[in-house]
């Protein structure tokens, strides 16, 4: 055989069997992390797969990836399905205080690691296969919708508690889910403040259907959430993102079975959008944290945001 031609054949040879290695590679670190979570060792597991390069387009790896991050958030399914689930309630005024009744509300402010973990957990899925646009239709678009529904279940349960922490949080929830009544170590009785005069004028209409929070009183916010905040667009914005996205998914996964999902699977046929149906436009349909801080999105669009879904939906009765 030519020298010219011999040298193409190693060459070749070494490349396939490179390929191979890599994929074994893969293959191990994901198994490897996966055995690792069974036992709840959570940066060992994240550590091994950081062995190889990261994966958006393997499935397999971005579900471990997300699951190393929501065990270091201190989140476990089985927790989640044997204490929390059972908790959800279906209605509008009724869902977001069961969320924040679950074992792993309870939090102190949004650097928390349990909620930066967690939130880094959900974006793992919600911006897999490289996507740029976070959507069931943009990820279905690149794994097909069976696997890309596969990754939004596992997305709607992490979801689902962070709402919860970011409710019980910002919403002054007590031990009933009622809003405003904890006091503890706040004590206010809105989600947010309301500078504009639209949102003010909203807050007025809505009168005793987002109680506490009270015509005329526009500065009883959540010191996150408060006028002139240094962080305040941006835990807003995580807000509104993080509820479109599991507003997204539960319209678009189908569940086989709500023998082991409790009121999850009856979600989208109970709950309304009520962002939509206040007429509030594109800011209901924003699910990108870097499209809702631009300016795109004002502060208006927030407030109204604010009280046609979080004050509406939670309240101190």
């Amino acid at each position: 055989m030519p020298r010219f031609f011999l040298s193409i054949l190693i060459s070749s040879l070494v490349l396939f069997s490179s390929c191979g290695k890599d994929e074994d590679d893969i293959k191990n670190a994901i198994d490897q992390a996966n055995n690792l979570l069974t036992t709840r060792e959570c940066s060992a597991a994240l550590a091994e797969l950081n062995k190889v390069p990261y994966q958006p387009l393997n499935s397999r790896f971005i579900q471990t990836y997300s699951s190393a991050y929501a065990c270091l958030a201190g989140f476990s399914e089985i927790t989640f399905f044997t204490s929390d689930v059972d908790r959800i309630a279906s209605g509008n005024t009724t869902f977001l205080p069961s969320l924040s009744l679950f074992s792993t509300s309870a939090i102190s402010a949004s650097t928390a690691a349990s909620y930066t973990n967690l939130q880094t957990a959900i974006n793992t899925i919600l911006y897999a296969g490289n996507v740029t646009t976070s959507s069931h239709t943009s990820r279905a678009a690149v794994f097909g919708a069976d696997v890309a529904g596969n990754m939004e279940v596992q997305a709607l349960y992490m979801l689902l508690a962070q709402i919860g922490q970011y409710v019980y949080l910002h919403g002054n929830t007590d031990t009933l889910g009622r809003k405003g009544t904890r006091d503890t170590p706040e004590n206010n009785n809105c989600f947010t403040d309301y500078t504009t005069a639209a949102a003010q004028a909203a807050v007025t209409a809505a009168g005793a259907n987002i109680s506490p929070c009270t015509d005329g009183n526009y500065n009883d916010g959540h010191s996150e959430l408060k006028n002139g905040a240094a962080n305040r667009k941006q835990y807003l914005c995580e807000g509104a993102v993080m509820f479109n996205n599991f507003f997204d998914i539960i319209t678009n996964v189908t569940f086989g079975s709500t023998s082991n999902s409790g009121s999850i699977g009856s979600l989208s046929d109970n709950l309304s959008n009520l962002c939509t149906a206040g007429g509030l436009g594109a800011v209901c349909t924003v699910k990108d944290q870097t499209t809702c801080e631009s300016a795109s999105v004002t502060i208006q669009d927030l407030e109204l945001y604010f009280i046609a879904v979080y004050e509406l939906m939670l309240t101190d009765s």
